[in-house]
Parts: structure tokens; C-alpha cells; sequence
């Protein structure tokens, strides 16, 4: 007579880096809630003759907040007090948006005076989201300071990289993500080993919309829809989408639209438009300083639920540049086989040689997804048999682990 073994535990895998470059995500459906601070640099040089700095990083964290998922909150902590709609915020009481459609608001940030660099406003960031309820969090440092102040006083720059790569390594970890965004060639960069930290440098204020934007793909576990899924106004995908981000710059632009074609359907979730600021800093308002860069101008259209097909994007106005950014739909899925391939009951093994398949599925379809729109796919996990552990580790879009058991055996 067969003997059942006792079964304790079912095979567990997590999933890590759902997306190419992306911050570590577990797979699930449970709801997210994320929780983003921004450090936003309003010193003195991001304002002086010449410079456009601080405004292409209003637009730059306008654009990031429109593109916010529901139950999100972004917070901006500036390094010198500002004003909106007649509002005072400083490091300590920051500037909060819960909504995409509250993100036009951040193009009405004024500076009264634009001072120093206070390193202190990434001690207030921190200290803000180490109370938060969120599920994850995330600090974002926005700067072009090659030194920074503390208590007021300059700081050289090896003691600036020190002071900031101490604060980064004492905070993170994981229940804090923190991205630092470096303008300019001469900027601060502290040196912080962990997957939790991401570096960037953008080499001038012209790049600060790109970076802070791939910095909130890895946030979101986002993806730019590659070149070979998009010809002309036509993009495809062969996988469900749970969200999916067109994003067309330039002048005049508006009445952007995504339609679908042969039966493609996706549900419009809201759109915004971003616009550069016209407001710079109160003690920078010699001709010449707070300059306006004009060309800072786009519209964001959101869909969710989108299934796969081909899609046209139409839209008014000349565009400069359209981006697509999309989330993937899918659960991690993992069966049971015998050695021949047999679908077998967890709940009832016997003796013998199993198979424990695993792999992505596509939430909408349940079919298995081998498409290059998933990235490269990293499962980690383990089964346990009479109280060892065994590890399962695979790159790729699915695999598989032989399991034996005998007779008696607790799995």
C-alpha cells in the first residue's frame, strides 16, 4: 500500500528584479503602497545667470509625480523654504501630492531665497519616511552641490561625500530605497555599496528629466517599450499590461490618445499636462538669472487593463520626443509533476521523483510568458525536506527543480 508523506510546507519562490535594472520587487498581487520623498536642491546655483537648472527640475518631479500609481504619496523637501499657492513648506514640513492630478501644482513653486545646500533636509527626508505606513519607501536626493552645509557651514568636498555616504548607510535597507541624482560633472558622489542604492549622474540640467524618469521606472518596476514594439504612431505588445504610460513632448501638445486595433482594448485611467515653471527665486531676479526653459512642455496619457494587441497614439501639437512606458501583468505561477510530467496533488505525494515547474503567467490570459517584453526574470526560493533546506535559484523566463522523497519524508 502507497504512504502518504506529511506534508508541512509548499515550495515558496520570490521573485526579484521583474523588470531589467529594476529595484527588487516581490512577486504578488498584494497592494502596493509607496511613499517617495524627493531632496529638492533649491540653493543658490541652481538659479544663477544662465542656469535653467531648477527648472527643468520642477518639471522633471512634476512629470515623475503625474506618472504616481493609486495610493501613492510623493513628498518634496526643499533645501530652503518654499511657497505654493500661497502655502509655506520647508524640509520639515514638506510639499505632500497623493494624486497625479495634483502634480501641475509643483510648477507654482516658488523660492524666496535661494541659499545653501543643507544637508540636514536628507536627515528630515529620512526622518519623514521612517514614520511612514507605506509599503515601501524611497528618497530621492535631487542636487547639483558639490559641497554641502551642515549647521551652516561649508563642508570640503571629501567631507561631503563622507557626511552623505554616512546618513545613506546608516538609513537604508530594506524598508528604504534611496536614488541620488547628481547634476552637473562636479557634483557630490558618495560611494554606497548595496542593491538597495542606485547612483545617477546627469551631466547637466538638460538630463535631469531622463534620469529622475528611469529612476522612476525602477520605483515602479516600469519599463521603456522597446524600439523593435514600436513603428511610427503603432506600438504593440503580446503581453496584458496592468498599466501603460505614453508620454509625448513638445509644443502645443495635447489630445494625446491611445486606440486599439483588431479588438485591443485598454481603459483610460487619466491624463496630465506637464508645463515648465515660470517662477524661480526671489533673490534671483536680475535679468539674466532664474532663465525659463520654454521647450519644457509635454502631456501624459495612462491606460490600465490593456490587453495585448497593436495600438495607435494620436495626438495635436508638434511633438519633440514620445516615450511608452508600460507595467506587465503577471503572477508567479508554479506546479506540481511527477517525473514523467504528470500534473500531481501537493497535498497528496507519495514515494517518488517530482518536479517542481515554476514560472510567469499572464494575469488576464493564465497562459506562460516567454515574451522580451518581461526582462530576464531572477527566482530565488527554497523547499525544505525534514527540516533542510534546499535552494532553488534560476535565471530566466521559467525552470524547474527536481524533488525527491521517500516514504515518511515531512516536504
Amino acid at each position: 500500500m502507497k504512504k502518504f508523506l506529511k506534508q508541512i510546507l509548499v515550495t515558496v519562490l520570490l521573485l526579484s528584479n521583474l523588470l531589467v535594472g529594476a529595484l527588487p520587487v516581490s512577486a504578488g498581487k498584494a497592494e502596493i503602497r509607496r511613499n517617495i520623498a524627493i531632496v529638492f536642491d533649491n540653493s543658490g546655483s541652481m538659479y544663477v545667470k544662465g542656469e535653467k537648472a531648477w527648472c527643468r527640475a520642477t518639471y522633471a518631479m512634476e512629470v515623475f509625480a503625474s506618472m504616481l500609481n493609486k495610493g501613492d504619496s510623493l513628498s518634496i523637501h526643499p533645501m530652503n523654504p518654499i511657497e505654493v499657492n500661497g502655502q509655506q513648506y520647508t524640509m520639515d514640513s514638506p510639499f505632500i501630492i497623493t494624486d497625479p492630478e495634483q502634480a501641475s501644482q509643483i510648477r507654482s513653486i516658488y523660492t524666496d531665497k535661494a541659499m545653501d545646500t543643507h544637508i540636514e533636509t536628507i536627515d528630515a527626508a529620512i526622518k519623514y519616511l521612517s514614520a511612514s505606513q507605506s509599503t515601501e519607501n524611497h528618497l530621492i536626493v535631487l542636487t547639483d552641490g558639490q559641497v554641502f552645509y551642515e549647521d551652516g557651514k561649508e563642508l570640503s568636498v571629501s567631507d561631503t561625500k563622507k557626511k552623505l555616504a554616512e546618513r545613506f548607510n546608516q538609513s537604508i535597507g530594506p524598508n528604504l530605497n534611496i536614488l541620488y541624482l547628481g547634476i552637473g560633472s562636479k557634483v557630490a558622489m558618495p560611494e554606497i555599496n548595496s542593491e538597495n542604492y542606485l547612483g545617477e549622474k546627469a551631466s547637466d540640467s538638460k538630463n535631469v528629466l531622463s534620469a529622475l524618469t528611469m529612476m522612476c521606472n525602477k520605483i515602479f518596476a516600469r519599463d521603456t517599450l522597446p524600439t523593435s514594439h514600436i513603428s511610427g504612431k503603432t506600438i504593440d505588445f503580446d503581453i496584458t499590461l496592468s498599466k501603460l504610460i505614453v508620454f509625448v513632448q513638445g509644443e502645443n501638445v495635447s489630445d494625446v490618445k491611445v486606440t486599439g486595433k483588431n479588438g485591443a482594448t485598454a481603459t483610460p485611467a487619466g491624463s496630465a499636462k506637464a508645463q515648465y515653471s515660470s517662477v524661480g527665486a526671489g533673490n534671483y531676479k536680475k535679468p539674466g538669472q532664474s532663465p525659463i526653459d520654454t521647450s519644457l512642455q509635454g502631456m501624459l496619457v495612462t491606460y490600465t487593463d490593456c490587453s495585448a494587441g497593436s495600438y495607435d497614439i494620436s495626438y495635436s501639437g508638434k511633438a519633440s520626443n514620445v516615450e511608452v512606458y508600460y507595467e506587465p501583468d503577471a503572477d508567479l505561477d508554479f506546479i506540481f509533476t511527477d517525473s514523467e510530467g504528470n500534473l500531481v496533488d501537493p497535498e497528496s505525494l507519495y514515494k517518488g521523483d517530482y518536479k517542481v515547474q515554476f514560472g510567469l503567467k499572464d494575469a488576464k490570459t493564465g497562459d506562460l510568458i516567454t515574451s522580451d517584453l518581461l526582462g530576464d526574470p531572477v527566482y530565488e526560493g527554497k523547499y525544505v525536506v525534514n527540516g533542510k533546506e534546499y535552494p532553488i535559484s534560476h535565471s530566466g523566463k521559467s525552470g524547474e527543480t527536481p524533488v525527491s522523497l521517500d516514504v515518511g519524508d515531512t516536504f
